[in-house]
């Protein structure tokens, strides 16, 4: 029981230091300059993620089978071989070196915790796996924005970028000295980064990654392509409630981890009769949960002097928001179809249906983000998550003749 409550302990303070990493530079940057730090994060979000190459999948696999020798040297040539690739990405999108060098280092550290940390996990040293991929560095980084907010402050983007930058690279450097001490052994090692082990690897992780990232890369879509149409304060405003109305499903998460595997039992059992039933707890306590933590943002925003804390804001926000909240209700309550085609083995339909989810995403932002900007991201991400389950429940209804509700 005490490991379980320290485990919830590690989950609940990387939660809010993800989403205070988004929050508090609100607080110390101009509002132009945290637009533009709610376009760069979101890109080193998403490239973090691409630089792992499903690393933090495969291994789960990979290390069980015994098959490779030193899998610590595979994953260093994987991310050597990502690193080099990024210096050549980096240079389209970002001009500015320090930008740049910050914003490198930045993805590189992230790319890293994410697929070294791995290594615990695999060694079920859970706490330990869950510490440096999702808690360290958010905590690190709460405490000292926290700090400069404390004492009031105000910092410029380029101090903000070397502050975390700074601290991701500390991240990286405990998580060695831990990974050295608990494994005993070399870590790193100079030799061909397209050695055929290293090829074989990927070829393994890189299918296991796509249906995980291109959810993350639809989350942050809106603000990149919103960086080409609106000014930064908006940017900066948009970013802002969008990360407070993902909050929403803080529950909803609860109630998946706990229902989700019992659903996924019962599918092996194929017992449909407790299919359905879970099926409807799963559905109702998700809704509730939903709901009420709906009901608190809505109250929040009309209620609570926002304007005295988050200067950005300002009342066409709250459409924005509404908006954003409707598309997060779709998602809950059609949530549990996109689980099923997994337990029904259709992996490949998944693949595909995260690739038609993408498409609809950037032809949706295409068409909305021009005509209406904030509302019009936040109204093409709500009709993306729409389209996607309603093609989802009839796939699962093509092949099981039932969408398990009575």
């Amino acid at each position: 029981m005490l490991e379980y409550s320290y485990f919830l302990f590690l989950q609940l303070l990387s939660k809010l230091g993800k989403f205070f990493i988004e929050i508090l530079p609100s607080f110390l940057l101009s509002s132009f300059d945290y637009g533009n730090f709610a376009y760069y994060y979101s890109l080193i979000i998403i490239l973090s993620s691409l630089s792992v190459m499903g690393l933090h999948i495969s291994l789960l696999r990979l290390v069980p089978e015994k098959k490779y020798k030193n899998l610590f040297f595979i994953v260093g040539d994987i991310q050597l071989v990502a690193f080099f690739l990024l210096l050549f990405i980096l240079l389209f999108i970002v001009n500015d070196f320090n930008f740049y060098v910050y914003i490198l280092i930045l993805i590189f550290s992230i790319s890293i915790l994410q697929a070294y940390s791995t290594f615990f996990r695999t060694s079920h040293q859970i706490k330990k796996w869950f510490l440096y991929r999702e808690t360290l560095f958010p905590l690190l980084v709460l405490v000292v924005l926290f700090l400069f907010y404390l004492f009031n402050i105000k910092l410029s983007l380029y101090t903000l970028f070397f502050i975390l930058s700074l601290l991701s690279v500390i991240s990286v450097i405990l998580l060695f000295i831990h990974l050295y001490k608990f494994f005993k052994v070399k870590l790193f090692s100079i030799r061909n980064p397209f050695s055929k082990e290293t090829i074989e690897v990927l070829k393994i992780s890189i299918p296991m990654f796509f249906t995980g990232f291109t959810y993350l890369l639809l989350s942050r879509l809106d603000v990149l392509m919103l960086n080409y149409y609106i000014n930064k304060e908006e940017l900066g405003g948009y970013n802002i409630i969008s990360r407070i109305a993902f909050q929403v499903l803080i529950l909803w998460q609860v109630v998946s981890a706990y229902y989700m595997p019992k659903i996924a039992k019962k599918f092996v059992e194929n017992n449909e009769t407790q299919i359905i039933l879970l099926h409807k707890k799963y559905l109702l306590l998700s809704i509730i949960s939903t709901f009420f933590i709906s009901i608190i943002l809505v109250c929040g925003i009309n209620f609570f002097p926002i304007h005295d804390y988050i200067l950005i804001w300002n009342d066409k926000l709250k459409i924005t928001m509404y908006i954003i909240l409707i598309g997060q209700f779709i998602s809950v309550f059609f949530s549990g179809y996109g689980y099923f085609i997994l337990y029904i083995h259709k992996e490949k339909l998944a693949y595909l249906n995260s690739i038609f989810m993408l498409i609809i995403a950037i032809i949706t932002n295409l068409i909305f983000i021009p005509l209406y900007g904030i509302n019009g991201a936040a109204l093409a991400t709500a009709l993306t998550i729409f389209f996607t389950k309603i093609l989802e429940i009839s796939e699962i209804y093509y092949y099981k003749k039932t969408i398990y509700l009575r």
